[in-house]
């Protein structure tokens, strides 16, 4: 009789443990989806960078190697230069997301005890959604034959137009 007492007790208490206390997360941005995708795009970016100021240094080598008033030498220079101008830009993405996810993060962490205290769902899917869907739109091609569908004699060839098909 003890044992089966015992065995009640048990299944009884056992689903109680596995719910019971729990405490506020000490990181809660490492569930934050966006705090996620904003950290890989820095760490994109941070690669990025390495690899053009790789690429510049070894542009720079041929530079120095090529004769002075050569045509070779004007577009080693002319790749010198564009590879500057590469380089401001993405150490200004870094800089861009390094903010960006440092943001995320303290927002995340306040958002989150607000919503633990309240007892609420977090991160908010919808939050999720609309990020993914801005996202999606900042990085839409602005060129206009990329977003509109292209007619019917556009799509035929101009030989096959003067063949008459």
């Amino acid at each position: 009789m003890n044992s089966h007492l015992s065995r009640i007790a048990m299944l009884i208490l056992a689903p109680l443990l596995f719910l019971g206390c729990s405490g506020e997360d000490p990181n809660p941005e490492l569930k934050d989806p966006i705090y996620k995708d904003l950290s890989s795009e820095y760490k994109k970016h941070q690669k990025q960078l390495e690899d053009a100021e790789k690429a510049l240094v070894e542009i720079k080598k041929e530079l120095d190697t090529v004769e002075s008033r050569s045509l070779d030498r004007k577009i080693k220079a002319r790749e010198y230069q564009k590879g500057k101008k590469a380089i401001i830009e993405i150490e200004q993405m870094v800089e861009y997301y390094r903010v960006k996810s440092e943001l995320r993060r303290v927002y995340g962490r306040k958002a989150y005890r607000i919503a633990f205290k309240k007892g609420e769902e977090w991160p908010d899917p919808q939050e999720y959604k609309d990020y993914e869907t801005n996202k999606r739109l900042r990085n839409a091609p602005r060129n206009w034959s990329h977003r509109v569908p292209k007619s019917k004699h556009q799509q035929i060839s101009e030989e096959d137009m003067k063949k008459g098909e």
